[in-house]
């Protein structure tokens, strides 16, 4: 995608898409592609391609090798995400990190996840002692999972702002007791 992105911005990706007779291909342009192409493979692989001359037959040998690398992905991916639960971070940041890197395998393989989804693996996930905690949750109707998250973390932060309050000032003596009678 990136390679895309890049040769789309320079104005070279008609070097990679199938070739329209009306508009010739520059010698500059499939090279300044192909330099690209090679300069971002793997070591192994510009030797097994080094004498490939065209960008074209390059881009779409190397897709054609690792499209299938979904069939491998996958599996994995849904894995991780059956193994997913919130209750194994210590950080709502770091859940999120790995949502979004599961989520971004399972988009990889066409199998791409929706808020919905993941809102409900993450209310799902609280550890039991939470359930209260997490029927609040419910109760907000989250739509949007960046709206769940950002209220998970505020929260978070909160608690630990009040956790490290309470350590600068700890009660030295308990308080007395409103009705005591002396």
């Amino acid at each position: 995608m990136d390679v895309k992105i890049l040769l789309t911005k320079e104005g070279f990706i008609e070097t990679i898409n199938e070739p329209n007779p009306q508009a010739p291909i520059l010698e500059a342009n499939k090279f300044r592609t192909l330099h690209f192409l090679r300069h971002h493979l793997h070591p192994n692989l510009k030797n097994e391609y080094m004498m490939e001359d065209d960008p074209k037959k390059l881009w779409d040998s190397l897709k054609e090798r690792y499209n299938k690398h979904q069939a491998i992905i996958l599996p994995e991916a849904r894995r991780e995400w059956s193994l997913l639960y919130l209750i194994d971070f210590k950080f709502v940041a770091k859940y999120n990190s790995a949502v979004h890197k599961i989520c971004s395998k399972l988009h990889f393989c066409n199998k791409p996840m929706d808020d919905a989804e993941i809102i409900e693996k993450t209310l799902s996930t609280f550890i039991p002692a939470n359930r209260i905690l997490q029927q609040q949750y419910r109760c907000h109707n989250y739509t949007k999972y960046f709206d769940l998250i950002y209220d998970l973390r505020q929260v978070e932060k909160h608690d630990e702002l009040f956790t490290k309050n309470h350590q600068l000032h700890p009660m030295a003596t308990p308080l007395p007791e409103v009705h005591f009678n002396a």
